[in-house]
């Protein structure tokens, strides 16, 4: 897997996508997103914060013994990967008017894409709570810190929406304005549903 996302991220259209389709499968693909969330979440609640779907509404008999609500982190684990299936399936709807291509393929690229979602987020939690002690001595320095990862995760978000296209052309072969349309279609979709259902459980 680190090969793989060595030669995505600084190889994409050589021969980064085409590599990591064809050595990856969805079951290791799943694994390194769980992975990636539960050190993402575990950095979360290192740094004070928590998952908060229905999260004073249902509690786990385990909860007692774990010392926080599990439920919320269940519902959002699970949310995630209905929403990577969901843009599998949006796609899929929209790329076999043009040309033939598997759901699987294209479900493997939903994959990706969640996971490497997972790394903004990292990198604005990573120095988060040793921030929080620097924040008492030294807030200037802490907030041009903060600022600094904040930027990087943005940049490191653009890159992953160029990375999804690169994705898509390499495995359809589809005109590449089509692919971005059909990109920003999908994330507005994607953003809509996840308003709906924050909204809907909130």
């Amino acid at each position: 897997m680190k090969k793989s996302l060595h030669l995505l991220i600084f190889k994409p259209i050589s021969t980064g996508a085409n590599y990591i389709m064809e050595n990856e499968t969805i079951k290791s693909l799943f694994s390194f997103f769980c992975v990636l969330w539960f050190i993402n979440r575990l950095l979360l609640m290192l740094a004070g914060g928590n998952v908060k779907y229905w999260g004073a509404v249902y509690s786990l008999s385990i909860d007692q013994y774990i010392g926080f609500n599990l439920f919320p982190y269940i519902l959002d684990f699970i949310s995630l990967i209905l929403i990577s299936f969901f843009i599998a399936c949006l796609c899929w709807a929209n790329f076999i008017l043009w040309t033939e291509v598997s759901f699987i393929k294209l479900f493997k690229i939903s994959l990706i894409i969640s996971c490497l979602q997972q790394i903004p987020g990292f990198i604005r939690l990573i120095l988060l709570y040793p921030m929080q002690f620097l924040y008492l001595s030294k807030p200037f320095l802490a907030q041009i810190i903060y600022d600094s990862l904040n930027f990087i995760a943005n940049l490191s978000e653009i890159y992953i929406v160029f990375l999804f296209i690169v994705l898509l052309y390499k495995q359809t072969k589809v005109n590449r304005l089509g692919i971005a349309i059909l990109v920003i279609v999908v994330l507005l979709c994607v953003t809509e549903l996840q308003n709906i259902f924050i909204q809907s459980i909130s």
